[in-house]
């Protein structure tokens, strides 16, 4: 195993954790036929789907959609940071090793920048991609390839991180990335349902872990 170039992250129940999301609070025409569609790889967007629900009761706003999906995503969620991974970006900058996010989301890339800029001042990534901008989600791997192209790297060169079995650690090993399998999250239920994955990775419970393998691997040298 070689130090990476750049590691990826996965959003949700990796970098921040939204332990109070309430479906409640969600429209609940969401759970009839937006899923549907998720099930089948493709993405919607919160903006189109928001349209499409409002524009059914009758409903009109004064403000763009993207600020009231903002606003609707802060409205069913807090947010909590994942233990330690301040101080794993950190350490990932020193050593001058690359990070950006690929993340399944129905809510725009730069609403999600906006969330994690806010929840993590120094992330430090190159680029956020929100599956939503681009109509697929992982684990298809041309968003993984997206990435790629994007960092001008080859799959070798680069780790992802993620909490989902399939779409993460699977989907990464089937784009040629290195997975790394995280499963200290603060999430209330396993959404991998006991799977485990299929393919080599790297498994961790504790982001501190991720910083001594990569001290390792660089033998301590700045």
């Amino acid at each position: 195993m070689t130090l990476p170039k750049m590691i990826l992250f996965d959003y949700g129940g990796t970098l921040i954790a939204e332990p109070n999301f309430s479906s409640l609070r969600a429209v609940e025409m969401y759970d009839k036929h937006v899923r549907a569609v998720l099930k089948h790889g493709y993405e919607v967007t919160e903006e189109s789907y928001m349209r499409l629900a409002y524009g059914l009761l009758g409903i009109e706003f004064g403000v763009p959609y993207e600020e009231l999906s903002r606003v609707f995503w802060d409205g069913c969620s807090d947010c909590a940071v994942m233990p330690h991974i301040e101080e794993l970006l950190e350490y990932l900058q020193t050593r001058g090793i690359r990070t950006g996010v690929i993340s399944n989301l129905t809510h725009s890339g730069d609403t999600l920048r906006g969330r994690i800029d806010r929840m993590l001042p120094r992330n430090g990534f190159e680029f956020i991609i929100a599956s939503s901008d681009y109509g697929v989600r992982k684990p298809d791997p041309l968003i993984f390839e997206l990435a790629l192209a994007k960092a001008d790297l080859a799959p070798e060169d680069v780790w992802f991180c993620g909490d989902d079995v399939r779409c993460d650690v699977d989907g990464a090993a089937a784009a040629g990335l290195h997975p790394v399998f995280y499963t200290g999250n603060l999430a209330e239920h396993d959404g991998n349902d006991g799977a485990e994955p299929s393919c080599e990775h790297l498994h961790i419970g504790d982001w501190r872990e991720l910083t001594g393998r990569l001290e390792a691997l660089s033998g301590g040298k700045q």
